[in-house]
C-alpha cells in the first residue's frame, strides 16, 4: 500500500517541476527508502529517512550558490549531492509527507547559529530528526526552544496532528503548554 501510494505522490509531485534525470535520481530515493522503511513503525520510518538523508554532503550555500542563504528545492540537493540544514531539512520533510507522517520545519540556534531540522510526528511523539544521525524526543522543556514552521500548500494537513499531540501543542508557529 506504501510504495503504491508513495509512487503516485511521487509522480504527481515531480510532473510539475522536474526535469526526467531528476524524476530518476528522486524515484530512486524514494524507492530506497520505501524498501528501508518496508514494516516498521513510525518512529523507525523517521529514523530510518533522516539517516538515508544524512548520508549526503553538507555544503555550505556559498560554496554551492555563491550565496549567503538559499533554500534548494528537493531535485537541487540531490543534484548536488548534499546542501546545508535547511535543504536536508526540505528533502526529509517532503519524504516523511510522501509516505504520510505528519512533519514541519524548526528553526533553533545550534553552536551559535541559526539551524534548521525536521520535527515529525511519529507514535504520538514529537521526533527532532536533524544532522549527524542525531534523532531526540521533544517534551514540554525542551519544545521552548524551538520555533515551528507550518508549511501549508493547497490544504494540505491544515488539521495537522502538531494541534492535538499529547507533549504540546502548537498555536501560530509557537509551542504552548
Amino acid at each position: 500500500m506504501i510504495k503504491h501510494l508513495a509512487s503516485v505522490l511521487v509522480m504527481m509531485l515531480l510532473s510539475t517541476h522536474a526535469s526526467k534525470a531528476e524524476n530518476q535520481t528522486f524515484s530512486k530515493l524514494l524507492t530506497q527508502v520505501i524498501d528501508e522503511i518496508e514494516g516498521k513503525d513510525e518512529t523507525a520510518r523517521a529514523i530510518t529517512i533522516n539517516r538515508i538523508i544524512n548520508r549526503y554532503k553538507y555544503i555550505d550555500d556559498h560554496q554551492l550558490y555563491r550565496s549567503r542563504d538559499y533554500w534548494a528545492q528537493p531535485e537541487e540537493f540531490l543534484a548536488n549531492r548534499g546542501g546545508d540544514c535547511e535543504d536536508f531539512a526540505i528533502l526529509k520533510l517532503t519524504l516523511l509527507q510522501l509516505i504520510g507522517i505528519d512533519s514541519t520545519l524548526v528553526n533553533f540556534r545550534k553552536n551559535g547559529a541559526n539551524h534548521v531540522a525536521v520535527v515529525a510526528i511519529a507514535d504520538k511523539k514529537l521526533l527532532l530528526l536533524d544532522l549527524e544521525n542525531q534523532e531526540s524526543v521533544l517534551n514540554k522543556r525542551s519544545v521552548k526552544n524551538y520555533r515551528f514552521f507550518r508549511l501549508k500548500e493547497a490544504s494540505v494537513h491544515q488539521n495537522s496532528a502538531f494541534n492535538n499531540t499529547p507533549q504540546v501543542y502548537i498555536k501560530n508557529g509557537l509551542p504552548s503548554l
